[in-house]
């Protein structure tokens, strides 16, 4: 969905202080001792991706929403809030509804990551999924749709 940390973004911080910042972003208040037994992961926005991240993480946390405490215990836990971001693309282009047209305007011609990107825009939205709403409207899998025959995207909880 994302590109996910485990760790500081350089060799000036330590582990520690990461895992204790990233605790301060989720909320979590404790002891080092406490800090040591839950697992965190700092996600980091993909800028070149559309809004189409707003949807994963929503999707993410609807299925995060279902679990149960003690099934969310064996998870770790996602710290999205954190303001870091990245421009590097993936390897593997993306459909062509995924780029960030921003993104695509400053950086798809740029020399910067022309190996990474030559295949890029070149992959259209498949034919059964169509807008049918904004990711705002989306409240449970099932709101969801296949725009061809209306019926429900399996979505894996």
């Amino acid at each position: 969905m994302s590109d996910e940390a485990l760790g500081a973004e350089d060799d000036n911080e330590s582990f520690d202080d990461w895992k204790g910042q990233m605790a301060g972003f989720a909320g979590i208040s404790g002891s080092c001792e406490t800090l040591d037994q839950v697992k965190l992961f700092e996600i980091i926005k993909p800028e070149w991706r559309s809004k189409l991240t707003d949807l994963f993480h929503k999707l993410q946390q609807l299925w995060w929403d279902s679990l149960s405490t003690k099934q969310k215990l064996s998870y770790a836990l996602r710290v999205t809030n954190t303001g870091r971001s990245s421009s590097v693309p993936p390897l593997v282009a993306p459909f062509d509804f995924g780029i960030d047209p921003t993104w695509w305007s400053e950086h798809g011609t740029s020399t910067e990551y022309k190996s990474i990107v030559s295949d890029w825009m070149k992959y259209p939205m498949p034919k059964a999924f169509k807008p049918l709403g904004s990711i705002e409207s989306i409240t449970r899998p099932g709101d969801l749709k296949v725009a061809e025959s209306d019926q429900t995207v399996p979505i894996p909880l």
